[in-house]
């Protein structure tokens, strides 16, 4: 996690997953991000093939708003945050799950401390904006997934129509408008195929958020 959010998401972990459905009021700022973000819930869980009997790794889970919108799909859910205060408040998500369903981890996303082909599937949403080193973190996510299984993941898109919130200007308007931090990394469509490339994944599907954000899914060759 680079230094520019890593305060965000220590301070603002509550503000931050309030704004999951919150769409009551559509064109406020929170109400504009509530859609983005449920918008790209429900790519995910489109992607995503449940099997009852695998096990779920959330990289980056947050408050755990996904873990618990796939606890019943799954033989078990692991969560995985660097953040203390976003554990804190994935545990009340989780408290009504029963425990042997879940796992929380506090970790660096980019050193995963699981053994190898552990996982039937990754899920990465909304934190290769925000990594020192996408491919490091996608790596990690490969070493973790067991041969054939899936990752989906998000990233930024390069070009796109939000491109001026990238700049000083939009960074600006994101913090005091949305109150968002900056992101650091976007990639091309060219980018993101050799991002899969090096680190052994096959695409299977590729769909776009608001022409914002790049949504992935690939299986671990």
């Amino acid at each position: 996690m680079t230094n520019k959010s890593y305060s965000y998401w220590q301070s603002s972990p509550s503000s931050f997953s309030k704004l999951y459905g919150n769409v009551l009021n559509t064109l406020s700022p929170s109400g504009i991000v509530s859609h983005f973000l449920n918008h790209r819930t429900q790519v995910l869980t489109r992607m995503l093939e449940p099997r009852k009997r695998g096990v779920l790794l959330d990289v980056g889970c947050g408050s755990g708003i996904h873990l618990v919108h796939f606890a019943p799909l799954f033989k078990k859910v692991v969560g995985v945050d660097y953040s203390d205060s976003m554990l804190d408040l994935a545990r009340k998500e989780l408290q009504h799950i029963p425990k042997s369903k879940w796992q929380l981890v506090n970790s660096d996303t980019a050193n995963l401390p699981f053994a190898k082909s552990q996982f039937n599937v990754v899920i990465a949403m909304g934190l290769l904006d925000y990594v020192d080193s996408p491919s490091e973190v996608l790596r990690e996510c490969r070493q973790v997934l067991k041969p054939q299984g899936t990752i989906i993941f998000s990233i930024p898109k390069k070009p796109s129509l939000f491109g001026f919130l990238r700049s000083p200007f939009g960074i600006a308007i994101k913090k005091y408008v949305f109150n968002l931090p900056p992101i650091d990394n976007t990639v091309s469509l060219p980018s993101l195929l050799k991002l899969l490339t090096d680190n052994k994944f096959c695409l299977q599907e590729i769909d776009s958020v608001w022409t914002a954000m790049w949504m992935v899914k690939a299986k671990a060759v």
